[in-house]
């Protein structure tokens, strides 16, 4: 099951629909996914920093999200985008 996770690795909501750009180097890939909408929540989206992408497998990696938008067809989701690096 895919993860958003604030960056103490807390959870912030499911994510669907994720898509990386894989391998994930540290110079960073590309990812896309689903978000409930209300998951986001509180959160300030025009200021999006850190956070960690937990895919599938388990895997974590750092993320940066740069792209937030309803989704028009589902208003209960929110599709993100950014980029993820591979961790430490």
């Amino acid at each position: 099951m895919a993860e958003l996770l604030n960056r103490f690795g807390r959870r912030i909501g499911l994510l669907t629909a994720l898509e990386i750009g894989y391998p994930v180097g540290r110079s960073g890939s590309r990812f896309q996914a689903r978000v409930a909408s209300d998951a986001l929540e509180g959160l300030d989206t025009s200021r999006l920093g850190f956070f960690l992408v937990e895919d599938e497998s388990g895997k974590r990696y750092p993320a940066m999200i740069d792209h937030v938008a309803p989704l028009s067809e589902d208003g209960r989701l929110t599709a993100i985008a950014g980029v993820v690096v591979a961790g430490g």
